[in-house]
Order: C-alpha cells, then sequence, then structure tokens
C-alpha cells in the first residue's frame, strides 16, 4: 500500500535527487559561471535558476501532501455521509414499525381500561390482521395475554384458534408462507428463551429483539407492553424482515465497488452486510475486524484511520427500547491513494524536464533582460488597466524609469483596490464594487460579477431558511393537536402571522352527507383577531370552490375592491393579492387554503404555502381515518352488545316458556 511512510520516503528521494543533479550542474558549469560572474546576465541565471529550483521542489511536496490529505478528508466526509443516508433510511423503516406497535398497544391497552366487556377475543385477532393486510413489509403480528387476564374466561378458548392448550389469548398472524395465517405463538413460557416477553413484564417498557432466525428468516421484532388499569397484561408485537436492511446495502456501490458498509446491532451481532449476505445475524467480533471501545454506550459519530482503511461510526437508536445500530463504512486508503504514486512520477519527471529547460533557457534569457526596459514598463501598465496583449515601444533611458515607476504605481493601487473589495467580500459586505479602469480590465469586471452572484446566493439562502424554518414550526403545530378546529386555528393564524399577510381561512372537505359534500370553513384570521364563523362553501362555487375542482393553486395579483366578500369566504377586506391553494394528499383534495394580503407573496413564499398545503392534508386525512376507526369499533361494540341482549332477553323467554309447560304438566 502507497501510505504515509512511503510517501515520505518518495519525496526525500526526489529531494536528494534534485540537490545531486543540481550540484553536479553547478560543477560542471563552475569555470563558465565563475567568467561571468560579475555581469548582470550571469547573476540573474544562477539566482533565478536557484530560486526555481527550490520552488518547483517544494510545489512537488506540497502538492503530493495536499493531495493525500485532501483524498483522506473528501474520503471521510463522503463515508460519513453514506453512513448517515443508510442510518436514516433504515430508522425510518424500523420507526414504522415500532410506531404502528406502540400505538396497537396502547389502543387495546386503552380500550380494555374503558369498558372490559367491549373487546372480544375476535376484534383483536381480526385488528392484528388488519395491520397485517395494510402494511406488506410487516412479517408477523401478535399479541401474548398473561393467563385469564384478558377475560378471564381462557377455559372457554382451549385449542381454538390462535390459542394453545391453556385457552390463552396468543393469536399469531404472519406471512411466511404464500398466505397470511394464523398460529399460536409458541415458546413463550420460558424466561431465557421468551426473553421477548418477560422482559416487558418486568419493566413495563417497550423492547425491541437483536436480530434471530426464525424459519429461515432473519427477523427483529417490536414489543410493547399492554397495561390494563395499572397491570401488566401481555404484549403486542411486529415482525420485521432484515432482507429490506439486507437489499438496501446491497446497492451501496462506492469507489468501484471496493468500499463496503455493515449494519451492526448494539447485542454484538451483524445484521446485514454488503457483499457478504451468509455473515448476517453471526457475531461481529467473527466477522468484523475493528470495532471502538463505547461504540455502542453514545449516539456520536465516530472516523478514524484503523488497518491502513478509513472507518466511520454512524449509531442511531431504534423507538424508545433503548436499542442502538450502527452504519458502518469501510474505505481501503489504497483506493484513494492508488493515483498518488502516477502523480508523483509525473511531478517528478516534470520538475526535472523543467529545471533543465529553465537553468538553460535562464542564460539565454536573462542577456534581454537588460535591454526591454520600455517594453517592461508599458507592460506593467497594461496589467494595470488590465489589458495583457499590447506591444510597446522601447524608449530612452530616462523615460523608461519613469514610465516603468508610474506603471508600478498603478499596479499597487489596482492591487490595493481588490485587496479592499476582497476583505469586504470576507466579511460578507457586497456593497463595494471594484475600480473598472478600462473594458480590458478583465480582473475588476470579474470580482465586480463575483460581488453580483454572492449577492443572489445570500438572497437564495435567506429564502431557503425561511422555508426551512417555517416548515419546522407548522411541523410542531401539525402534530401537537388531533382537534381539527385546534388544529387549524394555530396553523391560520401562524400561518397569516410568518407570511405578513392580512387574512386567511382554512376549508376542509365535508362529505359526512352524502347528498350534500361541501367545503367547511374550520378557521379563519383576520387582521390579528380571530372570527368564529359557521360558513360552508359548496363545491365549485366562488374561488374556493373552484379551486377544489380544478386541484391547482389560484393567484388573484390585481383584486377588485369588494371581490373577496363576493367570492372569496374571507368576508369583508380589501386587500390587493389572493391566493387560494388546494390541500391535496396525493390526487385527493383534502381541503382549501385561502391567503389574502396588501402585497403580493414572493414565489418562494407561494412553494412553501403549496408544499404546507400538502403537510396539512396529511395530517386532516391521518385525523379522520383515525376518527373513523374510532368510530367503527364503537359501532361494532354496539352491535356485539345488542346481540348480547337479544340473546339474553331469548334465554329468559325460553326459561319462561319451559316453566309455564312444567306448570301445565303438574295440573294435568
Amino acid at each position: 500500500m502507497f501510505g504515509a511512510k512511503n510517501l515520505w520516503i518518495g519525496v526525500t528521494f526526489t529531494l536528494s535527487y534534485r540537490i545531486d543533479f543540481l550540484d553536479s550542474v553547478f560543477k560542471l558549469n563552475y569555470h563558465m559561471l565563475f567568467e561571468f560572474n560579475n555581469s548582470i546576465r550571469t547573476k540573474i541565471s544562477i539566482s533565478v535558476g536557484a530560486f526555481a529550483s527550490v520552488v518547483l521542489i517544494c510545489i512537488i511536496v506540497f502538492t503530493t501532501l495536499r493531495t493525500r490529505k485532501d483524498a483522506l478528508s473528501s474520503a471521510e466526509k463522503l463515508a460519513l455521509a453514506e453512513s448517515r443516508e443508510y442510518a436514516k433510511h433504515i430508522q425510518l423503516q424500523m420507526e414504522r414499525a415500532i410506531i404502528t406497535n406502540r400505538g396497537l398497544a396502547e389502543t387495546i391497552g386503552s380500550l380494555k381500561n374503558a369498558n372490559d366487556a367491549n373487546l372480544n377475543r375476535a376484534e383483536v385477532t381480526t385488528l392484528l390482521k388488519s395491520i397485517l393486510v395494510k402494511f406488506p413489509d410487516f412479517l408477523g403480528t401478535y399479541t401474548v395475554w398473561e393467563p385469564n387476564m384478558f377475560d378471564h374466561n381462557d377455559s372457554a378458548y382451549v385449542n381454538a384458534p390462535g390459542h394453545d392448550q391453556t385457552g390463552r389469548l396468543i393469536p399469531y398472524w404472519n406471512r411466511f408462507s404464500a398466505d397470511i395465517k394464523l398460529e399460536a405463538v409458541k415458546d413463550y413460557t420460558d424466561e431465557v428463551s421468551a426473553a421477548w416477553y418477560f422482559q416487558p413484564k418486568k419493566t413495563g417498557k417497550e423492547t425491541m429483539t437483536d436480530p434471530y432466525t426464525y424459519q429461515g428468516r432473519l427477523i427483529v421484532s417490536a414489543i410493547n407492553p399492554i397495561m390494563v388499569s395499572g397491570q401488566f397484561g401481555g404484549v403486542s408485537g411486529i415482525d420485521l424482515s432484515m432482507e429490506f436492511v439486507q437489499k438496501l446495502v446491497d446497492d451501496f456501490h462506492l469507489y468501484g465497488d471496493k468500499a463496503g458498509i455493515a449494519i451492526l446491532s448494539d447485542e454484538g451481532n451483524v445484521v446485514a452486510a454488503n457483499k457478504r449476505p451468509k455473515i448476517a445475524g453471526k457475531l461481529i467480533s467473527e466477522h468484523i475486524r475493528y470495532i471502538p471501545e463505547n461504540l455502542f454506550n453514545t449516539t456520536n459519530e465516530q472516523v478514524l484511520i484503523h488497518d491502513d482503511t478509513i472507518r466511520a461510526y454512524v449509531p442511531f437508536r431504534l423507538g424508545e427500547s433503548g436499542k442502538v445500530w450502527v452504519a458502518h463504512v469501510l474505505i481501503p486508503e489504497s483506493v484513494l491513494l492508488g493515483s498518488s504514486r502516477s502523480m508523483l512520477i509525473i511531478l517528478i519527471l516534470t520538475g526535472l524536464s523543467c529545471i533543465c529547460i529553465l537553468v538553460f533557457g535562464i542564460y539565454y534569457f536573462a542577456g534581454k533582460l537588460t535591454k526591454p526596459i520600455l517594453s517592461i514598463a508599458n507592460f506593467a501598465e497594461n496589467i494595470a488597466m488590465g489589458k495583457l496583449d499590447k506591444k510597446n515601444q522601447i524608449l530612452d533611458s530616462s523615460q523608461e524609469v519613469n514610465k516603468l515607476h508610474r506603471s508600478f504605481d498603478k499596479i499597487a493601487e489596482a492591487q490595493e483596490d481588490i485587496t479592499t473589495v476582497c476583505k469586504s467580500i470576507a466579511e460578507g459586505d457586497f456593497s463595494k464594487k471594484a475600480k473598472v479602469r478600462s473594458e480590458h480590465d478583465e480582473l475588476a469586471i470579474s470580482v465586480n460579477k463575483m460581488i453580483d452572484n454572492l449577492k443572489l446566493v445570500a438572497i437564495e439562502d435567506k429564502k431557503r431558511n425561511w422555508v426551512t424554518e417555517g416548515l419546522a414550526i407548522f411541523a410542531d403545530i401539525l402534530r401537537s393537536d388531533n382537534d381539527l378546529n385546534k388544529l387549524g386555528e394555530n396553523t391560520i393564524i401562524q400561518l397569516v402571522k410568518y407570511l405578513g399577510a392580512n387574512q386567511g381561512a382554512i376549508f376542509i372537505y365535508n362529505d359526512d352527507d352524502k347528498n350534500d359534500p361541501h367545503l367547511e370553513m374550520i378557521a379563519c384570521y383576520a387582521y390579528e383577531r380571530r372570527k368564529h364563523i359557521n360558513k360552508k362553501v359548496e363545491i365549485g362555487d366562488g374561488l374556493v370552490g373552484q379551486c377544489f375542482l380544478e386541484k391547482e393553486t389560484i393567484i388573484l395579483k390585481e383584486v377588485p375592491q369588494n371581490y373577496i366578500r363576493i367570492t372569496s369566504g374571507l368576508g369583508d377586506g380589501t386587500p390587493r393579492f389572493l391566493i387560494v391553494v388546494p390541500m391535496k394528499r396525493e390526487e385527493n383534495v383534502m381541503g382549501i387554503i385561502e391567503i389574502a394580503a396588501f402585497k403580493p407573496l414572493e414565489e418562494y413564499q407561494i412553494k412553501f404555502v403549496e408544499k404546507l398545503a400538502e403537510s396539512i392534508a396529511s395530517t386532516v386525512y391521518n385525523v379522520n381515518i383515525n376518527k373513523k376507526t374510532g368510530e367503527l369499533l364503537e359501532q361494532s361494540q354496539m352491535q356485539t352488545e345488542a346481540m348480547r341482549a337479544q340473546e339474553e332477553e331469548m334465554r329468559q323467554n325460553m326459561e319462561e316458556l319451559q316453566a309455564t309447560q312444567e306448570e301445565m304438566v303438574r295440573k294435568e
């Protein structure tokens, strides 16, 4: 491997070779140099030749070392960036299963706490299956309850579907075969092999298993305790196959597939590794050469060089289980520095050639340096004016010296001007411009163009920061409440203020009455005061209704007097700019945002509102889904209760009929 040690040896050899070469040249030409040592020509040749040789050697050394440093630095940043990207992607996939299971446990527990009689085993089993159907990437869903904890009736369900000989509620829906099937959970009574059950039972906290092989597939399980009236009732769990992680790392292609990536768990197992799928589930110590100490005890990223390999480690947590996985990227130094050897050889040969040409050429050209004084002065003046190709005439001696002096004064003045402007740029001040001395002053013109470009970049950065901060603010608002009216009110108030607008309203599509679908205003804001207005807009009516049909943003930059009062649904007002934005989720419009202002919104502000509308639409959709799910569950429970009442009534009627028959028999 061409490492730092070999590189330094090569540089040292190059320096020694050049010194020996120069020494030989000087000795061979000693008598010639001594003969002409009193001439300007000779002195210039010796001085410039020696100085240029040293400069060339320094350039070679600096370039070689700098190239290696830059290559390593870029590779370290790239390794960290790739590790972060893969860690984020895997964490998002895992979090979906964790959050879904957490919601499942909380839902079952809350329903049991609310009314123990309203939730039966069939409903729980159906709920588990519906989750598995909804999420095709989940491998299995299950729940395991303590003996007689669910309905105190385990004996009635011995060996029923989703039960075993104990009668405990232990349904396990899975897709290990072609179709989704129901089984009973196995091996849940031993505290060692069933630590996935007994750990949340003891701690009452969420947990995540380390990758393990089950029916030939590497999986992990997200498990949450189900608490009923403050007591441990059981657990719910979701199995997730690690095949998606292996597929993800197999798509890792960096430096011509010479770099590698592995996902590691905090219990010492390999989750996945690109080009090495067979080590998934095996011990890290047997297959990964080096792991830093306390890697899994922190979430701090690390990047280091060990065994001539750049190693990046990015830990990431899985839900609230305390589990820490690590995305680990490896890049061999040989991949980065392989080209440095060729570069060094090229630099050495180029440097030798330049030194030879310089030493023998300087002597010839040095003789001409004493003649073109005037030409040098004219050339210096052309530099000051930004023009480099004009030829100059040679004047007498006095004129040459004076003109040379004036020309260099102009050069110094131009340099000082450019330096002042560059200092202002470095301090973030783009108000100063370089003085353009002629149409040929390309340096000053380029600097001024650079200042204009930096101004534009600063403005664009400000816009991007505004959009990013706004999305973060509204993300917090949209997560804060599940009540659409409160959510709409908080959102429209903050949006109008953030945009610097004057009025705003949010309309939600309401199809509760299938015969009368309409847009219902859930919140509005005007001149920093809330207006509690009950208002609905028919589909296709006014700008709001038309925007719903067209599914496109409507912008009015010239709004006539009283136009909003007539058509917009915002009430009276005289703003001069109006924007109506559909809240779309995929291709479905969930509602409308309407904003009015006295001055037009910028293009980036309009894009911001459109992007925010998509986020609000997703939130509205989720709130509606949760609401409908609760209503359906409540309706199902009511129907079940009604059926039970009917069965009880029939039983009483039968008992009365039997009693009547017995009475008639006794009378006979």
